[in-house]
């Protein structure tokens, strides 16, 4: 038998080869799965840490993030999108904040992954928007980061509750959280001509939003809306559910606390995915920590070991038919 292959054949197999490769290389998405990230609070290079933070590894905030990236990239199947709820940047929304971590959120881009902003008390619009030119045009509010995006069975609406103090480059924000009219209209809007369940996210708090939304308290709002299934929002840095009740239609819609990144308190992320009758958020609490402590479990208290342990079959159920 002859060994001799010829041109054509050998011009097929290289391309079946590399065919191979290409399948080899593309890993599914899930539309069904995002991955939910809060208050990564990562200082730039140069940026000046406060006294009472992280003394003992100044990069432990990076680090974090870094670690977390990877593990939304080596996930099977890949989520569709990542949702950062606000507070990017470390303090003071300084541009090198974002500067330092663009490049891991980059890394999830180029993966296809869909990478969703908001803005926490502890950013600066101008700042992101120099770092992210993008969100100019994608933002629905012009000037502002809000967006509304698929979460497969349902949809997102995420709101920038960031209160600007704007008096001087690289001050620091009020911590309470607003809407603006303009985005206030659009979420008005937006949630009483929804055609499919939506949930909305944001920074804040339901009950820290001061703005009112068609007359009402953003929560009264939202809780008359029929598709309206639940409300997500970071800041507190601990992972947390309420509820949020509307006693003359006994109406209960959940709203649910999202851990940080890696600052201080609980430190993880969390698993959103959704089916076509039913939503889960499980959140992944790495460790629990304050600002100044360098993890070492050997020296941890029980306390911060048993609250870990605690949050490891946590589940947050939001049921999409009402």
């Amino acid at each position: 038998m002859s060994n001799v292959i010829s041109r054509r054949g050998f011009l097929l197999g290289v391309a079946a080869a590399g065919y191979a490769a290409a399948a080899q290389d593309m890993v599914a998405r899930d539309e069904n799965f995002s991955v939910f990230l809060s208050d990564p609070h990562v200082p730039g290079d140069g940026t000046k840490l406060d006294k009472n933070h992280v003394e003992h590894d100044p990069a432990y905030m990076y680090k974090r993030l870094a670690a977390t990236v990877d593990e939304v990239l080596a996930m099977r199947p890949m989520p569709a999108r990542v949702v950062v709820f606000g507070d990017i940047a470390y303090l003071r929304g300084e541009r090198a904040d974002y500067e330092k971590t663009k490049p891991l959120f980059d890394k999830l881009a180029a993966e296809g992954i869909d990478v969703v902003f908001g803005m926490g008390n502890h950013d600066h619009r101008a700042a992101f928007f120099d770092t992210y030119p993008g969100w100019r045009e994608r933002t629905c509010v012009p000037g502002e980061v809000v967006t509304k995006v698929s979460l497969g069975h349902a949809d997102l609406l995420m709101l920038d509750t960031l209160t600007e103090n704007t008096s001087a480059p690289g001050v620091t924000n009020p911590g309470n959280g607003s809407l603006s009219e303009r985005q206030a209209a659009w979420l008005a809007q937006e949630a009483t001509k929804a055609t499919r369940p939506f949930f909305v996210g944001a920074h804040h708090h339901i009950h820290e939003v001061g703005t009112k939304v068609g007359g009402k308290s953003l929560g009264a709002f939202l809780i008359k809306q029929p598709l309206f299934r639940g409300y997500i929002h970071g800041h507190h840095h601990f992972w947390k559910t309420d509820r949020l009740l509307d006693w003359g239609r006994y109406t209960v819609r959940r709203v649910a606390t999202l851990p940080s990144v890696g600052f201080w308190g609980d430190l993880g992320h969390a698993l959103f995915r959704t089916a076509p009758h039913l939503a889960q958020l499980r959140p992944v609490i790495k460790e629990f920590c304050f600002p100044r402590h360098q993890p070492d479990p050997a020296k941890c208290p029980a306390t911060w070991a048993a609250i870990v342990a605690d949050a490891q079959n946590a589940t947050c159920r939001f049921p999409l038919d009402g």
